[in-house]
């Protein structure tokens, strides 16, 4: 992890619009366009996250061919001790090494959200994913599972 790499937030109300702005020019998603607004909605507890998870409403200060005008975010949980004991299922840091060598690739044979950011603390076992927002597509839940019919779909 290099000094210059974006820090990860605590919260997505944390989430700054200069914040965006880096992360998104970086990921060569803007160029120009600046950030200058962001509305906060988080996903609903229960939705099987193991972390914070929010969708980002963006306003920027023009406007750019590409610029997205949302993107999901997904923090690890805000709780040191639940991090702690997910670091040793390696839950954060597959899922973001998942995003950062792989999907960014095309090597994949189906569609996976485009990673704008996708980072992970060895350390505090903190994590980031800054992701395309996929509009109306439904979560899934490992708590209460599929349906048939969504398992179907799923498997296809």
């Amino acid at each position: 992890m290099s000094k210059d790499d974006p820090s990860i937030p605590p919260t997505p109300d944390s989430i700054s619009p200069e914040w965006l702005t880096a992360v998104l020019r970086r990921s060569g998603a803007v160029e120009h366009a600046r950030v200058v607004s962001v509305s906060v909605r988080p996903v609903a507890a229960g939705s099987g996250f193991v972390g914070q998870a929010a969708r980002l409403h963006l306003g920027y200060d023009r406007k750019e061919s590409g610029a997205p005008s949302t993107v999901f975010v997904k923090l690890s949980s805000a709780d040191p001790a639940v991090r702690e004991k997910l670091r040793t299922v390696g839950l954060y840091a597959t899922e973001a090494g998942f995003y950062r060598d792989v999907a960014s690739g095309e090597v994949l044979p189906t569609c996976v959200p485009r990673p704008y950011l996708s980072r992970y603390d060895h350390a505090t076992a903190a994590s980031v994913l800054l992701i395309e927002d996929l509009g109306d597509a439904r979560f899934g839940d490992h708590v209460t599972g599929l349906s048939p019919t969504d398992t179907r779909v799923a498997i296809r």
